[in-house]
């Protein structure tokens, strides 16, 4: 009869190893849905301080000029990789025997692009005026900042 020999074991298991690939699995995809979450919130956000910025910008515009300037007047970028920005602008009319006037109007609007899935937004294209804060096309589904 042969000798027994211990053996001495230095190391994991199948079965160890596939239980902690499997734990791994789970933090990964309980995880990842809310990293991805916070990065389209967080692309939210430097959108609406872009939003800001060329609201300012165009205050500024406007006090040297009789009108609210276009994109291009107050140097805004016409998109980043995940908003495109507009700027819509209404300038003053006088009145008329049967016309009131108007008065100077801008809107400016970031609508969200499909390059980084920033589309997937629930607050959708965000949009500022002369008049009011930074609203959402989807206000019921956009928190409130």
């Amino acid at each position: 009869m042969p000798p027994v020999t211990n053996r001495s074991s230095a190391g994991f298991t199948l079965l160890e190893i596939l239980v902690a690939v499997v734990i791994v699995g789970i933090l990964a995809a309980i995880s990842l849905p809310s990293f991805q979450d916070s990065i389209v919130v967080g692309r939210r956000a430097d959108a609406k301080g872009e939003l800001l910025r060329l609201a300012q910008a165009e205050a500024k515009w406007r006090v040297s000029n009789t009108n609210y300037g276009d994109l291009t007047d107050i140097g805004g970028a016409a998109s980043n990789s995940d908003y495109t920005f507009t700027v819509t602008v209404t300038n003053f009319t006088p009145s008329t025997p049967s016309t009131p006037s108007t008065p100077s109007t801008f809107t400016i609007t970031a609508a969200p692009t499909s390059t980084h899935g920033q589309d997937q937004d629930i607050c959708g294209t965000l949009s500022i005026t002369q008049a009011t804060n930074i609203e959402s096309d989807q206000t019921s589904a956009c928190p409130k900042p």
